[in-house]
């Protein structure tokens, strides 16, 4: 399947059901991604492969010996925020329906969650160091609030976690490196654990 228009050109291979009967959503969606982060171009090709196909490929190229759901591959080295995204995508569906079914979330949600993930990450965005991962994961739930999927799960009386409130205004130091056991209220490993906070908002 084959979305395009005007500088924007994301290609899929071997895309299951769920994704080829939404083509015309997907493409408002990658639209809206193109103007929200000012990019010139957008040039993708996604691919769906089998488990042990993205645990070979995550070992090869990121020395991690386990499956995943997604892998980003920029086309180009990238030392900043590019104003393109072009690139591949891997993507697990057995580890993308797995990860639905245990969060409660809808599968095709979570699909364009991955991919608006993994697209940032070939524009150029990260979450290696933990400035670099608040601004990503705060674009990231920004845009995907807008086109109406919360890339995170809501607490029970229905507010998001208090994590959410204080990244975005966090001074330098207070955060350290990611947890090794991500909280249950977040679906991405890009969580990071306070230091010094006061307790009033711990």
């Amino acid at each position: 399947m084959i979305i395009s228009n005007k500088k924007l050109k994301v290609e899929f291979f071997k895309e299951p059901n769920y994704v080829n009967e939404r083509s015309t959503e997907l493409e408002k969606i990658f639209k809206e991604f193109k103007s929200f982060f000012a990019l010139e171009e957008v040039d993708i090709e996604a691919s769906f492969c089998a488990p042990e196909e993205i645990q070979k490929i995550n070992k090869q190229f990121r020395h991690k010996n386990k499956t995943t759901n997604v892998l980003s591959f920029p086309d180009k080295d990238l030392t900043k925020i590019s104003n393109t995204c072009i690139g591949e995508i891997l993507i697990c569906n057995d580890v993308l329906e797995k990860e639905s079914i245990e969060q409660n979330k809808n599968v095709f949600d979570h699909f364009v969650h991955l991919i608006i993930h993994s697209m940032l990450h070939v524009v150029g965005y990260g979450h290696e160091a933990p400035n670099d991962a608040i601004l990503m994961e705060n674009k990231e739930v920004k845009f995907l609030s807008q086109i109406g999927i919360l890339p995170i799960k809501r607490m029970p009386w229905g507010c998001p976690p208090p994590i959410i409130f204080l990244t975005a205004c966090l001074p330098k130091g207070v955060l350290k490196e990611p947890l090794s056991d991500p909280s249950p209220y977040f679906d991405e490993e890009i969580l990071y654990s306070f230091i010094s906070l006061p307790e009033s908002v711990r």
